[in-house]
């Protein structure tokens, strides 16, 4: 079952948590599935794509074959992350 979540979290390839900070206030959507303590695998998506995009059976999947900590996310402007209306100064 995947967790989605909204926010600001880093993941290390060391599995070893990294300084977290939002200095142009973005979050981003994003859903993990597998084991945590497995090692991490990040899926980069396209431009104004959206993680559901991938499908859930493919990730599960992905994640059981590794093992995997598999990691999805909203790009900016999609889905659950931040929707920026203006250009900023």
């Amino acid at each position: 079952m995947p967790v989605s979540k909204v926010g600001t979290q880093w993941f290390a390839v060391d599995g070893k948590d990294q300084p977290t900070g939002a200095p142009l206030d973005i979050e981003l959507g994003y859903e993990t599935y597998g084991d945590a303590s497995a090692p991490p695998l990040l899926l980069c998506n396209g431009v104004s794509m959206q993680c559901v995009l991938f499908g859930a059976e493919f990730l599960t999947a992905l994640a059981a074959a590794g093992p995997y900590y598999v990691i999805v996310y909203d790009s900016r402007d999609t889905g659950l992350s931040t929707k920026i209306e203006a250009a900023g100064d």
